[in-house]
């Protein structure tokens, strides 16, 4: 596994952790002061939401990714959501949108990056193996140059069997060394119900990985899922229709 170490106090935002060799890809945390933090209201909790997150607040110098200080390389940010068992939802869940946070994001153009947001399903038992993803809805979009900034994406996907499947989801930044692009996605360490993953091949994590298992115990995703749960005839058996899932 490559440099998985983290410095705190970057003078420059994007000149993290140049370790020998020269820009070889390592986890390292985006160039803010520590201490900073967002507004921590990035979910409404009136809303159609299920989320691990114990807070919505994004704090800065918390989360990691695998870059060599110029670019970042392919990341996914994943949290898997066990409907039935953590939210009680029987009947199929139709997802609406997804709700995350940008800790740091700059590109080399200055005109923004891509990331993407993709929906998957997994049998409730099976190891989260990217082998054991049914990609069920995704949505490509760009990232502004910007700090501590919260944002809900339209995307569209059905768990059609909660009971038998989870629901996974992955924030996805493409390889960015070549254009300059670096980006940070939203965490704290305030709480989570379930653990964050990342995965990110060139620094040596080919699959899914608790981050607590890598040594960042302390980075919790940011993320919310709104959504609704289909009715069924015995109302008594389902939460049923469109509902508040925030619980």
């Amino acid at each position: 596994m490559k440099n998985l170490r983290t410095t705190l106090g970057f003078a420059v935002a994007g000149l993290a952790l140049l370790v020998a060799p020269a820009l070889a890809a390592h986890l390292g945390q985006s160039g803010l002061q520590p201490g900073r933090q967002s507004d921590p209201s990035l979910f409404d909790i009136n809303a159609v939401t299920i989320t691990q997150s114990a807070s919505g607040a994004i704090i800065s110098l918390n989360s990691v990714s695998c870059n060599n200080g110029v670019g970042h390389t392919d990341n996914s940010y994943i949290r898997r959501f066990k409907l039935f068992t953590d939210h009680g939802i029987l009947t199929a869940f139709t997802v609406s949108s997804v709700s995350f946070g940008i800790e740091e994001a700059s590109s080399g153009s200055g005109g923004g990056q891509p990331m993407s947001i993709r929906l998957y399903t997994i049998p409730t038992a099976a190891p989260l193996t990217f082998a054991n993803l049914t990609m069920v809805g995704n949505v490509n979009f760009n990232v502004a140059d910007e700090s501590l900034v919260p944002h809900t994406v339209n995307v569209a996907g059905v768990v059609a069997a909660p009971v038998a499947l989870d629901l996974v989801v992955e924030m996805f930044t493409p390889d960015g060394q070549a254009a300059g692009n670096l980006i940070w996605v939203g965490s704290n360490n305030l709480g989570q119900t379930r653990p964050s993953f990342i995965a990110a091949a060139l620094c040596g994590i080919a699959q899914p990985t608790d981050l607590a298992a890598i040594g960042f115990p302390g980075m919790h995703i940011v993320m919310g899922v709104t959504g609704s749960e289909n009715p069924v005839a015995n109302a008594s058996a389902s939460w049923g229709r469109l509902k508040s899932l925030y619980r």
